[in-house]
């Protein structure tokens, strides 16, 4: 009898999850490597949502939901911080690391020297070589060349594993790790080019964020006035139908 109270409903709960999908974006806004998430809404029959227009063909649609994430590709800038252990890759690829979940993939090259003088990711997995073992640092002078390879007092002593991925096959799980679908692919040393003392900077845009925060609040505000004006209406009617004045 009033659809465009349920639409306005699912409207209120879908501005709610964009807002907390913006909110994510911008804690993660000075995270090396992090990619910022977009909401993809559909109608309740999987249908882009549309907006209404004039005339009869005009139709509110029942309800609106998130029907899944949306990570823009952004080609990044690249911070130096002349630490031997942060580290960036240039152009394309990813690098792997070991966890309790299996491996993933991750452009966050903030590194240390972890447990057992492992190289580690800010979460303490191991970061695995191009034979998918954790690398393994003996106490000494780090170097890593643009190939990738790792030499301490200049002796070699593993060479990092990146790979490709289509994108199409990514999914986020959470913070900078991603798994895949897909087989990554090992580049070349000739199609790798990791950058020492650099960390890719996080793709939030603080302004974008702002704006997309500000939109998702009206249109919050505005579902939660349409659901206040249909309940009052509802209860006017249920009045005029008892017959109280």
């Amino acid at each position: 009898m009033y659809p465009h109270l349920y639409t306005a409903a699912s409207g209120l709960l879908s501005s709610r999850r964009e807002l907390e999908i913006v909110a994510d974006n911008l804690a993660n806004l000075r995270t090396p490597g992090f990619r910022p998430a977009r909401g993809l809404f559909v109608t309740g029959d999987g249908s882009a949502p549309q907006r209404p227009g004039p005339g009869p063909s005009a139709m509110l649609p029942v309800g609106v939901r998130l029907a899944g994430l949306w990570h823009p590709s952004r080609t990044l800038p690249l911070r130096t911080t002349g630490n031997p252990f942060d580290l960036a890759i240039e152009g394309r690829g990813w690098f792997e690391v070991r966890t309790p979940g299996g491996v993933r993939l991750t452009r966050a090259g903030n590194f240390t020297r972890g447990e057992g003088d492992l190289l580690v990711n800010a979460d303490g997995f191991p970061v695995l070589g191009r034979d998918g073992k954790p690398i393994k640092l003996p106490a000494g002078r780090l170097a890593i060349a643009e190939d990738g390879s790792i030499t301490v007092d200049e002796l070699p002593v593993g060479r990092l594993a990146v790979v490709d991925v289509e994108e199409g096959t990514l999914t986020r799980e959470g913070g900078t790790l991603w798994s895949t679908t897909a087989e990554p692919r090992p580049l070349d040393a000739g199609s790798v080019r990791v950058r020492a003392g650099y960390l890719e900077e996080s793709g939030v845009e603080a302004t974008e964020e702002l704006v997309a925060m500000i939109q998702a609040q009206r249109l919050f505000e505005m579902n939660q006035r349409l659901i206040d004006v249909t309940a009052n209406t509802v209860a006017r009617r249920a009045l005029e139908l008892a017959g109280v004045r």
